[in-house]
């Protein structure tokens, strides 16, 4: 990616989230990472960022538009990107776009047929194995400048991967609940215990209704603690 944006034939706009409360703010939000100057009408912001692309393109440039958490796209937001597809030449479509977005994205493109018939490429990230999942976790925490198994004990990397069920997301979500509950308990490394809790304090914020007491999650807390110790 770094290559791409480094490369001056390369025009692109990246948007680290989907969520736009208008499709207004969405083409607005393009023409922006563009550079391109804002305009009142969404009609007149969509020919600002057609204009642009083909004219990169007669240039030999490449114009790319990514969109990360595209599952909060809203459905005319979608019309707004098969629009864009259609922005070409008679050799070529002068804008490529690349979304990225969790599973739920695939029942929303499910009413957008015309959109989903542009789609060249369409890739899924698989759940690691256990293998993956340590290989992952050592290589941020060398980056940090520290050691595995000064981090987290054997017992508490199984259970972590139990609890993730080997979804990216959910491994870094956990670690990083078990790593705030570490400091805060002064505990190192990280036992199976303390993931568990992690996972408790996680449930208690996505779902309440499905979770212990304050009490309770207190109990387990000191039990994680004596038994680190």
């Amino acid at each position: 990616m770094d290559g791409y944006l480094d490369n001056p034939d390369y025009k692109i706009a990246l948007l680290p989230n989907g969520n736009f409360p208008s499709d207004m703010q969405l083409a607005k939000t393009i023409a922006d990472e563009f550079g391109l100057p804002k305009r009142r009408s969404l009609n007149a912001q969509m020919n600002e960022i057609r204009d642009f692309a083909l004219e990169t393109y007669q240039q030999g440039g490449n114009v790319v538009l990514i969109i990360d958490e595209a599952q909060a796209l809203r459905g005319p937001q979608f019309d707004l990107l098969r629009e864009m597809l259609n922005y070409e030449t008679n050799e070529s479509k002068v804008i490529q776009i690349l979304i990225a977005g969790q599973p739920e994205i695939e029942q929303k493109l499910i009413t957008k047929p015309a959109l989903v018939s542009r789609i060249i490429l369409t890739n899924y990230l698989d759940t690691f194995t256990l293998e993956d999942m340590k290989k992952a976790i050592e290589h941020r925490i060398r980056i940090a400048g520290g050691k595995m198994e000064r981090v987290f004990e054997p017992e508490a990397l199984h259970s972590l991967y139990l609890a993730s069920r080997g979804i990216p997301r959910e491994i870094i979500k956990i670690s990083n609940a078990a790593m705030l509950l570490a400091a805060l308990n002064e505990i190192r490394p990280i036992t199976g215990e303390l993931i568990q809790l992690a996972v408790e304090n996680i449930m208690q914020t996505e779902a309440p209704s499905n979770v212990r007491t304050k009490e309770e999650t207190a109990e387990l807390r000191r039990g994680a603690s004596d038994k680190a110790r």
